[in-house]
């Protein structure tokens, strides 16, 4: 798994919104998920269209039955909703099928939730306001009856929808009434519905904007405002839309206005937006709290639509096998090809085929950008002698394969080197609890690398590659996803692929 930054409005802590707005939080129980690298396979007609999904938790992994997509073949006026399964051998990465129509674009987003959630969103291509439902994302169940301190059950919120369009972002909320009174008599109390926006990416950290619905006298009224947390302080910048329409409460404000605010800003590289809804009251003497407020949210703001076109074939690049030395008795041979498809098309078919048996080949890197090259490989141990293999790839419509090569295992390639002019000098301190130093050369040699291995032979992290000379490098006892590697025994193998030296070594945490 990746390492992940924590959301914007996390950093907070907590949001104290100033005079009357609803003091919201997101806790570190409550950080949403990440959503990343979305592909899908070729979309041929009456075939099913696979989509994946690389899903990042911070807290609990997420778990099957926490991820689903939704699917829509009639321009999103319905979904059915699937449940998204484990990749195997990818601990991050989820998919799906679904029947391809013909001449039909087939509409999808995305919903993965556990104490909060992460969506993408259908596009309300036409601006509709009220919104349609059907272009809403309610992404997580918000609880009847958990409001406090209410004058009304009108604080208390059922639900949170989410959406967007070219021009404007949507929050539209329910609660136990539907109705949505913004004051109690002449002299109060008063009460203010809330859905807050904030940019993980905004140049000021504290600042989220707020589409709010209220009438406080002399204080606030409904539109959109700009709340930084630094002083508790509140500016009106801009106006929104709002109205009900049977029992809910719907708002806009243009993404103008939210880009356009200095602390704010345009940029937006994470590719979602934070957001979160609320309520609160406040009375004549000044005293103010929160009544309720929903899960946290990520909001993408992406529609994806797929309709059968030309597409161009994948294309396989540095296909080759070598040698890993000293890890088995027998020579473990690692297969790598880099597969990349200028559609984005992921490897619906990832295989290298060895004396004419087929291998499914795993996807190690934490990146799965198609467009711009992924590195596919697997391990095998394999009997002495010599070996035909090529690679064949898929995207769901096209299959490409590189032609037969070979490849000679059991090449009397031992453990107990140093072999050659390869050397691993030294390997210390041992045992190693928070960072292992080597010291290793080569020479005659135009190249090698090191890798860490598990005692089953897995390659744990790639660690170094470059030429010869004297060299030291440190070991930090992390994976190459960035995760802490566990107790137990380890090997470090300098090779340049056809021989090796290596030590072995205990890490205890």
């Amino acid at each position: 798994m990746r390492s992940v930054t924590p959301h914007a409005l996390v950093a907070l802590s907590v949001l104290t919104v100033a005079v009357v707005l609803p003091a919201m939080t997101m806790t570190r129980d409550t950080i949403p998920p990440f959503i990343d690298d979305i592909a899908t396979s070729a979309p041929v007609p009456f075939e099913d269209i696979v989509i994946n999904v690389d899903i990042m938790d911070d807290l609990p992994p997420v778990a099957a039955g926490d991820a689903s997509v939704f699917f829509s073949t009639d321009a999103q006026e319905t979904w059915t909703n699937f449940l998204l399964d484990a990749v195997s051998g990818s601990p991050d990465t989820w998919e799906a099928a679904y029947p391809m129509p013909e001449g039909e674009l087939l509409y999808y987003f995305l919903v993965s939730s556990d104490s909060a959630a992460t969506f993408t969103a259908p596009k309300n291509y036409a601006n509709e306001f009220p919104p349609p439902l059907n272009v809403m994302v309610d992404p997580a169940d918000e609880p009847a009856g958990d409001a406090v301190e209410i004058y009304t059950y009108a604080l208390d919120l059922t639900g949170a929808r989410f959406g967007y369009s070219d021009d404007y972002m949507y929050g539209s909320l329910s609660n136990a009434t539907g109705s949505w009174p913004t004051t109690g008599g002449l002299f109060g109390p008063w009460y203010i519905y809330s859905a807050l926006v904030g940019n993980p990416d905004a140049p000021v950290d504290s600042i989220a904007l707020a589409m709010v619905y209220a009438n406080v006298p002399l204080l606030l009224s409904t539109g959109l405002y700009s709340i930084d947390a630094r002083d508790s302080s509140y500016v009106r910048v801009g106006d929104i839309e709002a109205d009900i329409v049977e029992g809910e409460l719907h708002m806009r404000c243009s993404i103008a206005d939210l880009i356009a605010h200095p602390d704010f800003g345009p940029d937006n590289p994470s590719g979602y937006y934070d957001a979160i809804a609320g309520t609160a009251t406040s009375i004549v003497t000044g005293e103010r709290w929160t009544n309720d407020q929903t899960n946290s949210y990520a909001f993408y703001q992406r529609s994806d639509g797929l309709l059968p076109e030309a597409n161009a074939a994948p294309l396989l690049t540095n296909p080759s096998a070598e040698p890993v030395a000293g890890v088995f008795p027998d020579t473990l041979i690692r297969f790598e090809v880099t597969y990349t498809d200028g559609d984005g098309h992921l490897a619906l078919a990832r295989d290298v085929v060895i004396d004419g048996y087929t291998y499914v080949m795993d996807c190690p890197g934490p990146d799965r950008d198609y467009s711009a090259g992924v590195l596919f490989e697997l391990e095998m141990s394999l009997d002495e002698g010599d070996h035909e293999y090529y690679f064949s790839f898929s995207d769901g419509a096209l299959t490409v394969e590189t032609a037969p090569a070979t490849v000679a295992s059991g090449t009397g390639i031992t453990d107990d080197g140093p072999f050659g002019a390869l050397a691993l000098q030294s390997a210390w301190p041992q045992p190693c609890s928070s960072e292992l130093r080597l010291s290793f050369s080569i020479s005659g040699r135009p190249a090698g690398k090191i890798g860490i291995y598990s005692i089953t032979g897995k390659l744990v992290r790639r660690l170094w590659t470059g030429g010869p000379g004297e060299h030291e490098e440190t070991w930090d006892m992390k994976d190459d996803a960035g995760a802490r590697v566990a107790s137990g025994v380890y090997f470090v193998v300098l090779s340049d692929g056809r021989v090796s030296d290596q030590r072995k070594i205990v890490v205890l945490r």
